[in-house]
């Protein structure tokens, strides 16, 4: 009901600020049990995010204009109670990571 507390948080949402542009490759893990971000909301940005983001064109396109979402089926916002599947998706990140600086530098 507050016209300048809706401007406000609409300067400041990443949703309502993206726009068709180049991005950095991204990669998105998602908990689909998480109680304070709901997946269905970051894969509702990732799908406007793909659709603004123009073909890479300073790094190779590994797909999907290199935007990664990575789904977790357990866990919530802080991780997994497993420490095991933590440590997994820290790995899967420092890989994708490393990817990312060795494509870049190998150029």
């Amino acid at each position: 009901n507050d016209e300048k507390a809706f401007k406000l948080i609409n300067s400041y949402s990443p949703y309502e600020n993206l726009t068709k542009r180049e991005y950095p490759a991204t990669l998105m893990n998602v908990s689909l049990t998480d109680p304070r971000v709901p997946y269905w909301g970051t894969l509702k940005f990732i799908e406007k995010l793909r659709d603004l983001a123009m073909t890479p064109t300073r790094f190779p396109d590994f797909g999907n204009k290199n935007i990664v979402v990575r789904l977790n089926k357990e866990g919530g916002h802080f991780g997994d109670a497993d420490n095991d599947v933590n440590l997994a998706m820290a790995t899967y990140e420092f890989a994708w990571l490393d990817y990312i600086m060795f494509k870049k530098h190998s150029m």
